[in-house]
């Protein structure tokens, strides 16, 4: 076995790279054909409005997904410029006039 490997051809640890397929980073395996990569298909999608000054972020609603939960403050945000979490690269944002009802 090779560091890392609990058996003789185990490739957990190294998600097969490097190994017979020309691949040798994670990149290239996302980037792998005519495909998006996971950063552009995020950069595609809308802003979500959010009722009220801050939204929690967590990705997953099962636990052992996702990320941790970042709180976001959005104030001075807007459909055109909204906050975006650094864990998911969702983007919100929130209208002033809204906040009087929470």
């Amino acid at each position: 076995t090779t560091p890392g490997q609990a058996f003789v051809g185990d490739l957990r640890s190294t998600s097969g790279l490097g190994k017979g397929d020309g691949i040798n980073n994670h990149t290239g395996k996302w980037l792998q054909g005519n495909v998006k990569s996971p950063m552009e298909y995020i950069q595609e999608t809308e802003p979500i409005k959010v009722e009220g000054p801050v939204v929690a972020s967590y990705g997953s609603d099962d636990p052992a997904l996702g990320c941790p939960v970042e709180y976001i403050n959005l104030r001075g945000t807007s459909y055109e410029a909204p906050a975006v979490c650094k864990y998911t690269g969702n983007k919100y944002y929130s209208e002033p006039h809204t906040w009087l009802a929470h």
